[in-house]
């Protein structure tokens, strides 16, 4: 009511209304806190042509350029769009929609957000880094090459601007894309490299610090895990994730910690981020994807813990989450660490009927979510003594690993090798094998992988009847087995 006494200068918009909606002409009351109204969709489209044939055509430009500033006012952005685009006001269009764009990916309408954008005429889209990244954004999850692109050229404008709050923005949706195109992870090496060329913040912006912090750590995980400052950002993470910032940062910051600690066999470590991850989540402002990656990761932990049950049970409930949200992007990994936690378990039934299932989904699974298909259809056929499917896995296993440059699959692989030439009757090949996990395990730092490489050669010295020796490689895995559990 407020908005028609500001447009028409009614003195009681309000009596007016409701007699009208109370006599059933065309129009819907709604009791909110201020009551609203809203004209029937057929009745609105009969104004709009009204005005349209009887109002020149400079008057009517005014009357919607009123309308716009009001709604502006008002803070009601979204309608004001049609208007300034009505009326060419592209500069006007612009600034609304900046202002709105924050609201509609936090609402996750991004379909809505894309239409918007879609309706500025293409050289203005292309000269606002701005809407180059609420584009990128919206394209990312659909077309991730296409929404890093986007993004990268953003930078570049932001820079050439010195805007350093939108190109560390930018930056951080950069590792995102790379991340959600799961193709050449060491891609991100350079970018890690990169970020110290951005302009430096005027002044401390606690959100963006924090993006900043999720995302450095998501590439250093996931690229550069013996990246010398790694710890420095990791104690960071840990700060995000207990801080008063937005969920889904906390959310992020969370998931990635949980990957480290749990890629490199810190089981303590891992058990406190998942006591602040689980905090995170109970603020119900926690958008649904980011809820589903969580869930992802504790399944991981439940499982590398021997807790297969619960991994199981809280795979299901994601698997739940994502159908009723219409959310499927990470229902393939899921059911790969069905497959895991039912291995874990001495469960091969299990395991195969959580690998048939992701069979059905291969054809929208990402390369990573490939790999870990493949090396655990490797594990289960090394479960049953099916030495020559398990090297066919291992291969295809190796094929995506060419294509995802992830390190911890290719350490995965290397154990998985080894175990299979073992089981084949050939411990000399998997000597060089074993080093090469030697070789993971010193540069990551990683006591888990450590651990399997000390019982890899202590099973190559059981079989060569090396007993002595073999003593000793198992009394390194219970050294190695004992610093996982300090940390």
């Amino acid at each position: 009511a407020r908005t028609v006494a500001a447009l028409t200068g009614e003195r009681r918009p309000a009596d007016l209304l409701a007699h009208l909606s109370r006599n059933n002409f065309f129009t819907t009351r709604y009791d909110l806190p201020e009551p609203a109204f809203q004209y029937h969709p057929l009745f609105h489209s009969f104004l709009r042509a009204r005005a349209e044939r009887d109002f020149p055509a400079a008057e009517l430009d005014q009357l919607r350029r009123h309308t716009a500033a009001v709604l502006i006012e008002g803070k009601l952005f979204e309608p004001a769009l049609p208007l300034y685009a009505e009326t060419g006001d592209w500069d006007a269009f612009e600034q609304a929609l900046s202002r709105l764009a924050p609201t509609l990916l936090a609402e996750g309408r991004v379909a809505a957000l894309e239409q918007w954008l879609l309706q500025l005429p293409p050289d203005r889209l292309e000269a606002s880094p701005w809407l180059l990244t609420w584009l990128g954004t919206v394209r990312v999850h659909k077309a991730p090459k296409e929404g890093r692109e986007l993004f990268e050229r953003a930078i570049g404008a932001f820079r050439e601007r010195h805007d350093a709050r939108g190109a560390q923005l930018a930056w951080c949706n950069v590792i995102d894309s790379i991340l959600h195109e799961s193709c050449d992870f060491l891609r991100l090496q350079g970018w890690i490299a990169a970020f110290a060329g951005l302009p430096a913040l005027a002044a401390p912006d606690p959100e963006l610090e924090a993006r900043v912090v999720s995302s450095m750590l998501n590439a250093m995980v996931f690229a550069y895990p013996h990246h010398p400052d790694i710890e420095q950002w990791s104690a960071r993470a840990l700060a995000v994730l207990q801080a008063e910032v937005e969920p889904d940062v906390r959310v992020l910051a969370g998931v990635q910690l949980l990957i480290l600690r749990l890629s490199k066999g810190e089981p303590a470590c891992a058990a406190v981020v998942v006591q602040h991850l689980r905090e995170a989540l109970l603020t119900q402002r926690v958008t649904p994807l980011r809820e589903i990656m969580a869930y992802t990761v504790f399944a991981l932990y439940h499982w590398m813990a021997g807790e297969s049950a619960r991994a199981t049970e809280t795979l299901i409930n994601a698997l739940k989450r994502s159908d009723s949200l219409g959310l499927p992007l990470w229902d393939a990994h899921l059911h790969a660490h069905g497959a895991a936690a039912a291995l874990t378990a001495g469960d091969p039934a299990a395991a195969e009927e959580w690998l048939e299932r992701f069979a059905l989904l291969a054809t929208e699974a990402r390369p990573f979510d490939k790999s870990l298909y493949y090396h655990h259809a490797a594990w289960l056929a090394l479960q049953r003594g099916e030495v020559a499917l398990a090297l066919e896995h291992i291969a295809a296993c190796q094929r995506m690993q060419e294509r995802l440059q992830f390190w911890l699959i290719d350490a995965l692989l290397v154990h998985a090798q080894a175990l299979a030439q073992l089981a084949a009757g050939n411990p000399a090949a998997a000597v060089p094998l074993v080093a090469r996990l030697r070789e993971h395990a010193a540069r990551v730092g990683s006591p888990l992988f450590a651990l399997k490489a000390d019982l890899l050669e202590a099973q190559i010295a059981f079989d060569e009847e090396r007993n002595e020796e073999a003593l000793r490689h198992l009394a390194a895995g219970e050294q190695h087995r004992a610093v996982r559990e300090q940390h």
